[in-house]
């Protein structure tokens, strides 16, 4: 007998264009207050749909990818750093 009710808890999201600001948030592992000072620091762009605020999905990755790449160059200047003094 086939068991329709099955428990999806654990079944990724479906695949978003944009969030809510809490979700964004949620997505990103910061808190609210930090996403707002991300926005108005010019970090990431959102949106205006009524009186929702949204933020693309692109925009979530392009701000990761940003952080990554300063992560790395700032490991680079640390790695170069330490071959000066050796």
């Amino acid at each position: 007998m086939r068991q329709d009710n099955i428990d999806r808890s654990d079944a990724p999201p479906p695949d978003r264009l944009a969030y809510r600001v809490r979700e964004a948030a949620e997505v990103l592992a910061i808190s609210r207050s930090r996403f707002y000072e991300l926005v108005s620091a010019g970090e990431i762009l959102v949106l205006k749909e009524g009186a929702r605020t949204i933020v693309r999905r692109s925009e979530l990755d392009a701000y990761l990818d940003r952080l990554e790449a300063a992560a790395r160059a700032a490991a680079e200047v640390k790695a170069a750093a330490r071959r000066r003094f050796r």
